[in-house]
């Protein structure tokens, strides 16, 4: 455990070092540094990928249509204070894509396919570290190597309707907020409200599951989208290689609908609204007759981001920009400030959460001549289904001969809260650092353990 601790403080410390080598300056020590870099080294650091051009070969492929890629990204993770125990963990996900243009490749029309396969190994820090559910990292899962994605897209009349078929992930598409996707913590991306309510956590990273989706956007600042997916992905353990298919219509079906509006009034910021429906079958939340089922589950959400400063510096850029003949409309990843927000309502009786919501902030380029590094600071919030609080307090208020006991203690249940902020360093085009700050607040929804808190480490790189 030491080993893992002496690790994430090295590990923090030469993110900032590095920040301070990757920063523009003036400085004589930089100046004279500089020309001695290899040509080859100068052109792979300014390069998207750290593998380069594969000697042209790389630029030829993408030329007809064919681009591939290497993501890997590795987290450690450690627990200084409460939870289940302190300790650190490390976890990991190497993923190999493939996206081909069928219209550069063939000359067919608005058809793509894409394909990404996943090699997870580590530990999960949620469960061994917390047993939290609003959960540390969404690469947590089962070490193997798993299809994550396999699909085919059609669009027609340009983008305004596709038609997208094979296996799919719906935390690519729904449910996301574009300020809220800086942060490690996995609650602020696919939220808890629809992964802790729906089997097995649904087709949510690393797992996917057959399933189509139509999108329409008839206008340039409007789009509806809908899909179709198999609710239930089994556990990781069994659904090893992510081919483990059931459309077996009692197994239950996932349908997700979402609209979303984007407007730049005076900054750019965006609206969206949606639901879901499982068809399955859910244990009820009461415990009064531990055997009944309901049919069907259901939630509700919506979603907002809004770019409230946006850098000064940058809209002289954009306004060059402009003048050279290329756009200059303010957009949400420009540098600047800004807020998001989102809510999620279940109901009581069938869910483990009833409601969800999360807020926070990012500012990308804080740091003068950083303009591409991003801090956030989020705050999320899971509440306890009531059916589920009244039945714990109710088994609590009588023994086993049905008499009236005092309460068990440390086993209250409420919510369950968790504060994040986070620094992605953006160090060269292929590669991230992130430290990230973690406070879990009652993990697991219980009185039983103590608040934790979480350091992490995480870097990307693109190959």
């Amino acid at each position: 455990m030491k080993k893992y601790q002496k690790l994430t403080a090295l590990s923090i410390a030469l993110i900032f070092f590095a920040c301070e080598i990757h920063a523009e300056t003036t400085t004589p020590v930089f100046s004279s540094l500089e020309p001695s870099f290899p040509e080859s080294i100068t052109s792979c650091l300014k390069g998207n990928c750290a593998t380069g051009d594969w000697g042209s070969f790389r630029t030829k492929l993408e030329d007809k249509g064919i681009k591939l890629g290497v993501l890997s990204t590795s987290e450690v993770w450690t627990n200084t204070t409460g939870g289940l125990r302190t300790g650190s963990v490390y976890t990991g996900i190497e993923q190999l894509t493939t996206l081909i243009d069928f219209d550069q490749l063939l000359g067919w029309k608005g058809g793509s396919f894409y394909s990404c396969w996943s090699y997870l190994c580590g530990n999960e820090p949620s469960e061994y570290l917390t047993n939290n559910f609003l959960v540390i990292s969404p690469i947590e899962g089962f070490s193997t190597l798993r299809n994550t994605a396999l699909w085919f897209q059609q669009e027609i009349l340009g983008d305004k309707i596709s038609l997208c078929i094979g296996q799919l992930v719906a935390d690519s598409e729904f449910i996301i907020s574009h300020y809220g996707a800086l942060f490690a913590n996995s609650s602020f991306g696919f939220p808890p409200s629809i992964y802790t309510s729906i089997p097995n956590g649904g087709p949510n990273t690393p797992i996917g599951a057959p399933g189509a989706r139509l999108q329409v956007k008839p206008i340039e600042n409007f789009s509806w989208k809908a899909a179709i997916f198999q609710a239930n992905v089994y556990p990781q353990n069994i659904n090893n290689h992510g081919f483990y298919w059931n459309l077996n219509p009692e197994q239950g079906y996932l349908y997700l609908t979402e609209a979303a509006y984007k407007y730049n009034f005076l900054l750019p910021g965006q609206v969206k609204t949606g639901a879901w429906f499982d068809s399955g079958t859910f244990a009820s939340m009461s415990n009064s007759n531990s055997s009944s089922s309901l049919w069907g589950n259901y939630g509700l959400y919506g979603i907002i981001d809004q770019m409230i400063y946006r850098k000064q510096n940058f809209k002289k850029k954009t306004s060059e920009n402009s003048k050279n003949g290329t756009s200059s409309s303010a957009q949400l990843k420009d540098p600047g400030l800004g807020i998001f927000g989102r809510a999620a309502f279940e109901p009581a009786d069938r869910n483990l959460l009833s409601f969800y919501c999360d807020t926070g902030l990012n500012y990308k380029g804080l740091i003068p001549t950083r303009d591409k590094d991003t801090f956030g600071i989020a705050l999320g919030y899971g509440q306890l289904s009531s059916t589920l609080i009244n039945a714990q307090q109710g088994s609590n208020n009588y023994n086993a001969n049905g008499n009236i006991a005092q309460p068990i203690p440390g086993t209250g249940l409420g919510y369950e809260m968790v504060l994040e902020t986070t620094y992605v360093a953006q160090i060269t085009p292929w590669l991230t650092i992130q430290p990230d700050l973690q406070y879990i607040i009652h993990p697991g929804g219980a009185q039983s353990l103590n608040n934790a808190l979480i350091l992490g480490i995480r870097t990307t790189l693109l190959f």
